[in-house]
């Protein structure tokens, strides 16, 4: 008999357990998953996105930009097409396509205009108006190192900037943002030396 008060003893004590866990964390059998909060205006400021005012994009009244703008704006600010170069916008479009594909996953309710043709357009008005950077040959120039990292490391991925673009501030924010995409890519990125040869030759494009 007291074997079995014991075990009877033991099952409502974990019943009671389970049942103070289920009321604590306000559970119910039809309760909806808890996704991971995300701010995606604050990930594309991250990224370095330029905002611009709808008025002020080229073609402002345009079929491509209205697909521009309901498309990019529905999560965040508008980036200025100048923000990338050709080739990062083909990534960043990509990227953006998964991002609404999963969100339409997750909220049924969400009506993010978006299909293959709305894609090529929105693309095509990217392209045609992204930045265009610089030729290496029309750098300034240097007999430090910097230069020389500056056109080789920086133009692995994208078009060069014109280094008197940014502050030194916000390149050493660059830099280091790059710095982590290259360890996410795999590739080599610089050692600290490097990093302090290149910001030395920026400081002197200011």
């Amino acid at each position: 008999m007291s074997q079995k008060v014991a075990i009877l003893t033991s099952l409502t004590a974990i019943l009671i357990a389970l049942a103070a866990f289920l009321i604590l964390n306000d559970y119910s059998g039809t309760q909806e998953p808890q996704w991971p909060s995300f701010n995606a205006n604050d990930q594309a400021l991250s990224n370095g996105l330029i905002g611009i005012d709808k008025k002020k994009l080229p073609e402002a009244n345009s079929r491509a930009v209205e697909l521009y703008d309901s498309a990019c704006a529905f999560c965040h600010e508008l980036p200025d097409p100048e923000s990338h170069d050709a080739m990062e916008w083909e990534f960043v479009v990509d990227r953006m396509e998964e991002l609404i594909v999963e969100l339409k996953e997750r909220e049924k309710r969400v009506d993010v205009p978006w299909n293959s043709e709305i894609k090529k357009e929105i693309l095509a008005y990217l392209e045609r108006y992204a930045f265009q950077g610089m030729n290496p040959d029309d750098l300034p120039d240097s007999p430090e190192k910097g230069a020389k990292i500056f056109k080789e490391v920086c133009a692995a991925c994208h078009t060069l900037h014109n280094p008197s673009m940014h502050s030194l501030l916000v390149w050493e924010y660059v830099i280091s943002k790059m710095q982590h995409f290259q360890k996410d890519m795999g590739m080599p990125f610089m050692t600290e030396g490097e990093v302090e040869a290149l910001l030395e030759y920026l400081s002197q494009t200011q």
